[in-house]
This record gives C-alpha cells, sequence and structure tokens, in this order.
C-alpha cells in the first residue's frame, strides 16, 4: 500500500514538472521614446509622442499590458504564478495619461490560450501599474509560470438549456446611443405589446447591447441573452398606467473597444433589446445605501472623449479595419469637437489614426486649433501589402471648448495615392456640471 501511495505522489512531481512552463517578461515603458516640443504661446508647449503597439495600454479607458507568444497546448487559466516582480517609478507623462480610478492596489494577471489559424498562442495580462499606498509603481519585468491542461481531462463546456425566447410574448426595439432611455406605456404599445392588463412587476428587459462580441472565440460567453436589472416607476398597485415608465441603461454600438481599436461595433450598426412580461417577476435596481459623514474629496471635473469615425470602406477587403474619409481628391479635411464648460489650460490628449495606399512614401499634416503638429508619415506600400497604417498622439493645454482639427495630406507627387482616416480621438478635462442632457461622466 505504501509503495502505491509513493507512486502516485512521484507521478504527481513528475506530471508537475513536465508540463510546468517559465518566461520571463519586460514590459515596454518607453521611457525613451522621442519627443519634440513646438511652442504655440507664451506658457504653452505642444509634446507629440510614439504610440507604441508593444502590447502596453495606457488610456483613459484601459491601463493594461498584454503579450503573447507561440504555444504547443492548452493553458490552464489557474494554474499561473507571477514571481520575481520589479518595480519602477512611473513618470508624470505616463500617469496623466490613465484614469487613476483603474490602477489596482495590487498586481493583478491573468493567463489564456488564443487560436489564430493553425497557431496557438499563450497571453499573459497584468496591471502595468499599481498604487502602493500613498505612491504608484510600474512593473518593469516579472516571470511567470504555468502549467498546460490535462490532455486526459475533458473539456468544459457551458451548459446548453432552452432559451428564454423559447415561450412567451416578447418584443423588439433598437437603442441608438448608450444612455438611460424612458419607456412608456404608449411606446410598448407602439411595438405590438398589448399592456391593458399587465403586471407592471413582470415586465422583463433582456439584451447585451451593442458591444461586440470577443475576437477569441474560445472565451466564454452566455449562449442566452441575459436580463437587465430596470426601474419601473408606478408598478408597485400591480397595473402599468398611462403614467408609469420604466428606466433602463441601455448600450449602443459606439463606445472605445481596445480589443479592436475602435469606437465603432466593427460587426453590428444596431443594438436591439428584448422585453417581456411573461413569467415571473424581473430585476429590478436595487436602492444604494447612501453614505454617512463628511466627504473627503470633492471631485467638480472628468475627462471627457469625442470621436469621429467612420466605418465606410474596407481598401483591401479583409480584416475588420475599415476607414471613413478618404483623402485623394479632397486632400484637406476639417474636424470639430465640441467640450462644454471645458478646464481652460488643463492637459488634452488628441490621437490620429490614419492609413494610405502609395508607392511611394507618403504623410498627413496635422494643424490642432491652429498649431502645426508633428505630421504623421506612412511608409508606402510593397508586394502582399496593399495597405499601411501610420499614428500619433499629441498633448497639448485646452484653450477652448471647441477642438478642430484639420488633416492634410501629402501625396510626395503620386498622383495614385489615397490616404484614409481611421479615427481621431479627443480627450480633455470638463467641469462635472450638467447641460442640459444626459451627462456621460466617468
Amino acid at each position: 500500500m505504501m509503495k502505491k501511495i509513493l507512486l502516485v505522489f512521484a507521478f504527481a512531481l513528475l506530471s508537475q514538472t513536465v508540463f510546468s512552463q517559465s518566461k520571463q517578461i519586460v514590459v515596454p515603458w518607453m521611457d525613451k521614446v522621442s519627443t519634440s516640443a513646438k511652442k504655440i504661446g507664451a506658457n504653452q508647449t505642444v509634446k507629440a509622442k510614439e504610440i507604441s503597439d508593444a502590447g502596453l495600454q495606457l488610456t483613459e479607458e484601459i491601463v493594461l499590458f498584454q503579450q503573447k507568444w507561440l504555444d504547443t497546448r492548452l493553458v490552464d487559466e489557474n494554474s499561473l504564478q507571477v514571481s520575481n516582480v520589479v518595480y519602477g517609478t512611473p513618470t508624470k507623462q505616463e500617469l496623466n495619461k490613465v484614469n487613476k480610478a483603474l490602477i489596482p492596489s495590487k498586481l493583478v494577471s491573468s493567463i489564456s490560450s488564443l487560436q489564430a489559424r493553425d497557431e496557438r498562442y499563450t497571453r499573459i495580462s497584468v496591471s502595468p501599474i499599481i498604487k502602493d499606498g500613498a505612491r504608484y509603481r510600474k512593473v518593469v519585468s516579472f516571470s511567470v509560470n504555468y502549467r498546460y491542461k490535462s490532455t486526459g481531462r475533458s473539456s468544459s463546456r457551458m451548459p446548453i438549456a432552452n432559451s428564454v425566447l423559447a415561450s412567451g410574448n416578447w418584443y423588439k426595439f433598437k437603442v441608438e446611443a448608450t444612455g438611460v432611455y424612458r419607456i412608456t406605456k404608449d411606446f410598448l404599445n407602439g411595438i405590438g405589446m398589448n399592456t391593458d392588463g399587465v403586471d407592471p412587476r413582470n415586465i422583463k428587459i433582456y439584451g447585451h447591447g451593442g458591444k461586440p462580441l470577443p475576437l477569441y472565440n474560445g472565451i466564454p460567453v452566455a449562449f442566452d441573452i441575459p436580463e437587465n436589472s430596470i426601474q419601473v416607476v408606478g408598478e408597485s398597485d400591480g397595473s402599468f398606467d398611462a403614467g408609469d415608465f420604466i428606466l433602463f441603461y441601455g448600450i449602443g454600438t459606439q463606445g472605445y473597444d481596445a480589443e479592436n481599436d475602435t469606437n465603432l461595433n466593427p460587426y453590428s450598426d444596431e443594438a436591439f433589446y428584448y422585453v417581456t412580461a411573461s413569467g415571473g417577476p424581473g430585476k429590478r435596481v436595487q436602492a444604494m445605501v447612501e453614505p454617512t459623514g463628511n466627504p473627503t474629496r470633492t471631485i467638480t471635473t472628468f475627462k471627457d472623449y469625442k470621436f469621429h469615425e467612420l466605418d465606410e470602406e474596407s481598401p483591401v477587403r479583409v480584416g475588420r479595419r475599415w476607414f471613413g474619409n478618404r483623402f485623394d481628391i479632397e486632400n484637406e479635411q476639417e474636424f470639430t469637437f465640441e467640450f462644454p464648460n471645458a478646464v481652460a489650460q488643463e492637459e488634452m490628449d488628441v490621437v490620429v489614426k490614419v492609413a494610405a495606399a502609395s508607392e511611394t512614401g507618403s504623410s498627413f499634416a496635422v494643424d490642432i486649433n491652429g498649431a502645426s503638429m508633428d505630421a504623421i508619415n506612412v511608409v508606402k506600400i510593397s508586394g502582399i501589402v496593399l495597405l499601411q497604417r501610420g499614428s500619433d498622439l499629441y498633448t497639448m493645454p485646452s484653450s477652448s471648448e471647441t477642438v478642430t482639427v484639420k488633416l492634410t495630406y501629402n501625396n510626395s507627387g503620386n498622383p495614385s495615392a489615397i490616404g484614409y482616416l481611421d479615427y481621431i480621438g479627443v480627450s480633455a478635462s470638463r467641469r462635472l456640471a450638467g447641460t442640459g442632457n444626459q451627462l456621460l461622466f466617468q
């Protein structure tokens, strides 16, 4: 009996040795990034910074570092061990790029597998900056250890059951943009739902909204549409009357998505939700407990984000990257963004992403609020490469509520060259004050 126990223990150790993998990771911080400065006023400086595609993402929406490598098998997501973490001090420029509310108090990490055509990759994701007490620290390097999934283990599958749509009466409606929606009795009657005799406590709204599905189809997602928590004003009497209404938060197809690097859902232009009164009571928004005591911090400003992006052309007829404004006959175009209650002299970021199809190198001249920025150079196409991309990020103090970006395409004397705009994104500070409409803030 003792031999059997020892044999099992030895096999367990052998299994861990065979399947344990390790890797040393270095985070590509841009401490030595080339910058150029242009004076646009007595005390105003504009800095143009290169953008890295090395897997380090520092924006108002995401603070993340990812790295992937070719691998042979699927990883066990629960086996990840991160060790030998080396920290450094982030620069002011790096901290100014991010929403500090997204920075965790300790290192957060995960590991997963990706499949691309016939190749398998392993991807590590970590929080590149942490808040250690009163100071911030950035991750410079670290070691990872992980194991592969056992080949003898059956793959975990999500249980498949009948959809909630399989029974009852359902009605579909579309949302145009992200925000809080007010649904009235007349609206429900207008989409075909007879609200007479309906118990409003049973009204339910289902749907994912307009966010795109993950690119990798191995990531588990819900097979069925989820129910959303809603508020039904006037439901307590069990009758959906003319003055009653529903409030719910709907998600449209617009909004920055880091995985696709786009502000528009690349797969759909419309977002739908489903409403029913069949079955029992529905999910409701729960009241929050009001905090007590005196506030220790008063927030009066927030970072707002505006963009211009049109998905009208796919020049190479493949992939998820679409472009809008075309620069050939009309080689100069101007774009305007409004930031009501903008905070003057606060730093704002303008990202410009472009592309060109030209057999010679070409460029885009960039002008922001009348100030000339560094041009975006786009290398020539060659061989099977039919389109080249370029981008730049400009940081400067905000001067007014209006931000004007002018792009001029220089084809370098090649009349057949065509330039394209992917998108322009502007992030600027605003006072936390209403403007008469819904105010989305973070």
